[in-house]
């Protein structure tokens, strides 16, 4: 799991590396249908390559977009939209740099941040619902590609009602609620962040049986480091398709389609606290929890 954490500190600090400029082509947003959703949402086609993010075009619609992301890279990726704040522009923001006790550049604590998918693996395309207020947005990886910059503006294709969901997670100073709500099978999951801090969703499914014991010791473990006799192992976690969030900021929603299998599920929250440098997993939010074919989550220890 800490191996998620690392990647997230690289793309974190690679904002300050500057921004590449897209190049606008003749494509425009297409409307996707979203059956899990309730509606049609403007789609937002990104790719990654290794070199590059790639967007079909740097004017998108504001209001609730279909984030549809391509991992073309040679590893796990993903992408987060944060906006330009007021009163700063690319140049200022390309100078920002982190406080000594954590891997934020300090706007991103008081930005607006998107969401966005993450941990994409190679060749797959992950989606997640998010809502753009009109402005300039910065797309930024996982990886080390260089961030972009379009603007978001009303259209005729910008949708302003919310996405319906099958279950509803609440981000909070510092603990996640309602994995109760989760079922087997397809469903569409709203992640809302109702803390003051930025929070991101790492979602994993675990072997059953999994303790709570077990999962802290996965995250005290350094990456790299062989993990002690009994404990889980790198092959024991896997990752929930389409169920990671790289980082959404305040009062921000993400809607994302997930197909889950009936088992036990850990889910982590990896930015640091600003004010004790310490992980949010390690104040609290980290929740280990089962998902039965009869919809309800159980308690795993």
């Amino acid at each position: 799991m800490r191996r998620l954490f690392v990647a997230v500190l690289t793309v974190l600090l690679a904002l300050p590396l500057g921004l590449a400029t897209v190049a606008a082509q003749d494509a425009t947003p297409i409307a996707g249908a979203s059956p899990a959703s309730g509606g049609p949402y403007p789609e937002v086609a990104v790719t990654i390559t290794k070199d590059a993010i790639q967007v079909a075009s740097d004017q998108i619609p504001s209001g609730y977009v279909r984030l549809s992301v391509t991992n073309s890279s040679d590893d796990e990726n993903g992408i987060g939209l944060v906006a330009v704040p007021a009163g700063e522009s690319l140049d200022t923001l390309g100078q920002a740099t982190p406080e000594p006790n954590n891997f934020l550049p300090p706007f991103l604590y008081t930005a607006t941040v998107a969401g966005g998918p993450t941990s994409i693996p190679t060749g797959e395309t992950w989606t997640q619902i998010v809502h753009l207020d009109p402005g300039q947005w910065i797309i930024f990886p996982q990886n080390d590609q260089r961030p972009v910059e379009v603007t978001a503006a009303e259209t005729a294709d910008s949708v302003s009602a919310a996405p319906a969901a099958d279950a509803t997670i609440t981000e909070t100073d510092f603990a996640f609620a309602g994995f109760e709500q989760l079922a087997a099978g397809p469903q569409t999951v709203a992640v809302t962040n109702q803390g003051a801090q930025p929070h991101m969703l790492d979602f994993f499914q675990v072997p059953d049986g999994t303790t709570m014991d077990q999962v802290e010791a996965a995250l005290s473990t350094p990456d790299g480091a062989t993990p002690a006799p009994g404990g889980l192992q790198e092959s024991d976690i896997k990752l929930v398709a389409n169920g990671q969030v790289l980082l959404q900021s305040s009062g921000t929603t993400v809607w994302m389609d997930v197909d889950l299998q009936a088992g036990t599920y850990v889910a982590v929250c990896f930015v640091i606290d600003p004010e004790t440098g310490q992980p949010h997993a390690m104040e609290g939010m980290v929740d280990l929890f089962q998902v039965g074919g009869a919809g309800m989550a159980t308690p795993a220890g």
